[in-house]
């Protein structure tokens, strides 16, 4: 999977800003007329991706349409409702970092209430995944993710106002716990459901005796 690559001024290939695919870009620089008839080169450039054909512009080296989004796309495999609140943290990063780490606070929550049913709040419930045998690795994005976004909403001690790197980050964290919660899951599943059905009916009597 190729990584994706925020639009970037005068860079030749990055992820599109309206498609979203990784994709060459053209550039063109923009002229415009004086009262002489003379023609100049201005501030506002072009870029056009070669998969879409649709247009980004860019003044004096900054991305002014469409609106830039510079975080990480969503894992695939998370659950819709989920990807809406990833993607709306990834609407609003370059504005509002807070607002971001808050909402993809929410996200893992969500997950962790997909892993553990019942009561009990978020460090609660990763507390359970812990005792559960949780990879260390996750536990740490998820504690993250979840004090980072804590933060955000109460800034006890870290101010999140002017820090967009701080929330970028954490998309990659919350990408990472849905590679865990979703992704290899439904590889493995599906890699199990290509056994052959004789082999499959073994292994369930084999694991019904005990």
């Amino acid at each position: 999977m190729i990584p994706y690559v925020p639009p970037t001024f005068r860079v030749d290939n990055f992820n599109c800003p309206h498609c979203q695919i990784h994709a060459v870009q053209y550039w063109m620089q923009l002229q415009h007329n004086t009262i002489q008839g003379y023609s100049t080169t201005s501030d506002y450039w072009v870029s056009s991706c070669n998969r879409c054909r649709d247009v980004a512009i860019w003044h004096k080296g900054k991305m002014i349409y469409p609106s830039l989004k510079t975080a990480p796309l969503p894992n695939q495999d998370l659950p819709q409702e989920i990807k809406d609140d990833y993607n709306e943290a990834r609407d609003i990063v370059e504005r509002s970092p807070r607002a971001a780490c808050a909402l993809l606070r929410l996200c893992i929550e969500k997950i962790c209430d997909e892993q553990i049913h019942g009561s009990g709040d978020l460090n609660e419930k990763i507390g359970k995944l812990v005792s559960q045998g949780l990879d260390p690795r996750i536990q740490k994005a998820l504690d993250t993710v979840r004090v980072i976004g804590g933060e955000a909403i109460h800034s006890l001690q870290m101010d999140l106002k002017d820090d967009p790197d701080t929330a970028k980050s954490l998309f990659t964290s919350v990408n990472v716990i849905a590679d865990w919660a979703y992704t290899q899951k439904k590889n493995v599943d599906t890699l199990y459901g290509s056994l052959p059905k004789g082999k499959k009916e073994a292994i369930e009597k084999r694991d019904n005796k005990n």
